[in-house]
């Protein structure tokens, strides 16, 4: 029954010195849970920048592809031929 009472009491003594340690470092835990939350709100703004920036490259490519100054050229050439008859 001693060696059973000891043991108790040294895995209170354990458990009270793990509970410490954790209390211990709930700062840092709490520190880091407000920077991955800022890190996170910067992943967000970066994301939307770079799809916007996306959205404008893509009209831009669209509007000046090879295909589209082509159609481009077409069409002034017909003009400038239905002009000249």
């Amino acid at each position: 029954f001693q060696s059973l009472q000891l043991e108790r009491e040294m895995c209170l003594a354990s458990n009270c010195t793990l509970a410490r340690t954790n209390l211990s470092l709930r700062p840092r835990l709490e520190d880091g849970k407000a920077s991955l939350a800022i890190k996170y709100q910067e992943l967000r703004e970066i994301r939307e920048a770079c799809w916007d920036k996306q959205q404008r490259l893509d009209a831009y490519l669209e509007k000046w592809s090879p295909q589209s100054a082509l159609g481009q050229l077409q069409a002034q050439l017909d003009a400038s031929e239905a002009e000249s008859e």
